[in-house]
C-alpha cells in the first residue's frame, strides 16, 4: 500500500485526480449522491464478483474488512485514502469509469467536475522516463536524438520501455525499440517490460515485444514468467486473445 501510496505522489495528473475526488467528497450534496450510486453499483453482479475476488487478495483483505464492518460510511472513508483507491482501481479493472461500476459511482456528477480545480500542468519534460510516462512523443525523439540514455533507470530501476508498456504508450515503445532499447532489463523486482505487458494485459505491447526478441521465458523474482502472470489473473483481458496467450506460452517454453 505504500508504493501505491508513493506512486500517486509521483504523479501529478493522478494526484490532481485524487485531490480533486476529495474535495468533491466533502460536499455533503455530492457525498448523499455518491452514496446512492454507490448503493446501486453495489448491486451489479460484476461488481459483487470482483468484489469477492478482492476478499481473497491479503494484501487488502483486511482493508476491505474494515469497509465491510463501517458500512457505508466506512466506504466513504476509505475511499478519501489516495493509496487505497489506487489499489482499488488496479483491482478492479482500472481508475477510470469505463467496464468499472464501482469507479463510475465515485465519479463526480458533471456539475461537479466543471467546479473543480483544473488538474496539474504536466511537468517540463527533459529526460525519456518523464517522455515515456506521459506519451510526448516529439520530446522522445528529441531526446533520443542528442543522444539521452534509452535505457535510464529510475528508483525501482524501471526504464523509458517499462513506462511506456505500462502507460500504454505504443508509439513511444517503437521509437525506444528502434533506439536500441534493452528488451532484457529488469526492475527492482525482476520484470522485463514483458512482464509488464502481460501484467497490464496489453496484447499489442506483447506481440511487438516478442517480435523484437524478447525473451519470454525469464522469470521474474517470483519466479513467474510473463505467461505465467496472465494465467494468474482471471480478469486479464489477454485471457480472451488466444493468439496471444499462444505466443506467450511458446515464448515461454523458450
Amino acid at each position: 500500500m505504500q508504493e501505491a501510496a508513493q506512486e500517486v505522489e509521483r504523479d501529478p495528473q493522478m494526484k490532481a485526480q485524487m485531490e480533486q475526488m476529495q474535495k468533491m467528497m466533502a460536499d455533503p450534496a455530492a457525498q448523499q449522491q455518491m452514496q446512492q450510486q454507490m448503493a446501486a453499483a453495489m448491486q451489479s453482479p460484476e461488481v459483487q464478483q470482483r468484489m469477492a475476488a478482492l476478499q481473497e487478495d491479503p494484501e487488502i483483505m483486511e482493508i476491505i474488512n474494515q469497509a465491510k464492518s463501517g458500512g457505508m460510511g466506512g466506504m466513504m472513508q476509505l475511499m478519501q485514502d489516495q493509496a487505497f483507491m489506487q489499489k482499488i482501481g488496479e483491482k478492479m479493472g482500472g481508475m477510470g469509469s469505463g467496464g468499472n461500476p464501482l469507479a463510475a459511482a465515485a465519479a463526480p456528477s458533471p456539475a461537479a467536475a466543471a467546479a473543480a480545480p483544473p488538474a496539474q500542468a504536466l511537468p517540463d519534460i527533459n529526460n525519456l522516463l518523464d517522455a515515456a510516462k506521459y506519451g510526448d512523443l516529439e520530446a522522445t525523439e528529441d531526446l533520443i536524438a542528442v543522444k539521452k540514455d534509452v535505457d535510464q533507470r529510475d528508483a525501482d530501476r524501471r526504464t523509458p520501455l517499462h513506462y511506456a508498456v505500462a502507460y500504454d504508450h505504443l508509439d513511444i515503445a517503437h521509437q525506444l525499440l528502434d533506439a536500441g532499447a534493452s528488451l532484457e532489463a529488469t526492475d527492482s523486482k525482476g520484470n522485463t517490460p514483458l512482464h509488464y505487458a502481460a501484467g497490464y494485459g496489453r496484447g499489442e505491447f506483447i506481440e511487438v515485444l516478442l517480435e523484437a526478441g524478447c525473451n519470454g521465458s525469464t522469470p521474474n523474482s517470483k519466479g513467474h514468467t510473463p505467461y505465467e502472470l496472465v494465467k494468474m489473473d482471471a480478469n486479464n483481458p489477454i485471457q480472451s486473445d488466444a493468439n496471444v496467450v499462444q505466443l506467450l506460452e511458446k515464448a515461454a517454453s523458450g
